[in-house]
């Protein structure tokens, strides 16, 4: 299932990714990716008129009432944000497996962008590094298993037994799992090892050299997560500084883990400054709201539909 939503950033984070405020605009469902033109040209087409003619409000409450006060609202479409796969269907932009196997440029594009007539941010400044998929969902994930690897079995079960008993605050949703469950582990979940877990569980079991480098990935995660407030302008570069020594010596401790995910954190710095901390500018919200449709359906489309519609009916 793949989803092409949107969401209000005039919105502060608390409203903006709320399901009511991030509007489905299409959804394709089948067993192989979708064709980016097929699906979205309509859509498209549809956004180009909602930007060319905006959109009226009627009966607004601004600090006093009006009956009958309209107002008109220009919309603009800032940036494009999802994981990597969808990225390039989306930018028509030649995946590397595609390119091995085609034998063309890696660097290379197929075409224009469809989102290309919309946005109002030129590309590719409007592209935005999803971190929830690439640092969390497969470099870190990938870090934590080689390391895990590298460990006695009790020692792995010790590590198991402090991930799982780790309390937190009431207002985290989710908790930690152990290294044994990380065939289901959520983003939220490695989120949270990434930011509070790692270092304190690890840092008896792991030597300092590995346990410095991987602290140099945690800090430039956690320095990019939060605002600039604490380092000002510098925050960025900063963390930048701490993604280069990590990258430099990464093959001393890692073999095969050298890829495209751990080229896409040298572009974080950038992003940073151009769109805001990674807190808010994520896909947490889209992945929550895919899983909120396709939760529960019983192995049919029809049902799924059913499920679509219904959700459609109730934040609409």
């Amino acid at each position: 299932m793949w989803l092409f939503s949107t969401s209000i950033i005039e919105l502060p984070p608390t409203l903006r990714y709320r399901r009511s405020n991030m509007p489905l605009i299409s959804m394709w469902i089948a067993c192989k990716e979708p064709d980016i033109k097929l699906w979205l040209n309509e859509s498209v087409e549809m956004l180009k008129l909602l930007k060319n003619t905006g959109m009226l409000i009627i009966n607004i409450k601004l600090r006093i009432l009006v009956d009958g006060f309209s107002a008109k609202m220009d919309i603009f479409y800032y940036g494009v944000i999802a994981d990597c796969p969808a990225l390039k269907l989306i930018l028509n932009f030649i995946g590397h497996g595609e390119a091995e196997q085609t034998g063309t440029n890696v660097y290379g594009h197929l075409g224009r962008c469809i989102l290309d007539s919309i946005l109002d941010i030129s590309l590719p400044v409007s592209i935005i590094c999803d971190y929830v998929h690439v640092t969390l969902l497969r470099h870190f994930k990938d870090v934590v298993k080689v390391i895990s690897r590298g460990l006695f079995p009790s020692q792995r079960k010790n590590i198991d037994s402090k991930l799982e008993r780790q309390s937190f605050p009431h207002y985290f949703r989710r908790k930690m799992r152990g290294i044994k469950d990380f065939s289901y582990i959520k983003a939220s979940e490695l989120k949270n090892l990434l930011l509070y877990g790692f270092l304190p569980v690890f840092y008896n079991v792991l030597s300092s050299n590995i346990l410095g480098h991987i602290a140099l990935f945690i800090c430039a995660v956690r320095l990019l997560h939060k605002s600039k407030k604490t380092f000002g302008e510098s925050t960025g570069d900063i963390a930048d500084e701490f993604f280069k020594l990590y990258h430099e010596h990464h093959n001393f401790y890692y073999s095969y883990l050298e890829n495209f995910v751990l080229h896409l954190h040298s572009h974080y710095s950038t992003s940073y400054k151009l769109h805001g901390s990674l807190s808010y500018v994520n896909t947490f919200a889209q992945e929550d709201l895919m899983g909120s449709i396709a939760s529960n359906r019983n192995g049919t489309y029809i049902e799924l539909f059913i499920r679509t519609y219904m959700f459609l009916v109730k934040h609409n």
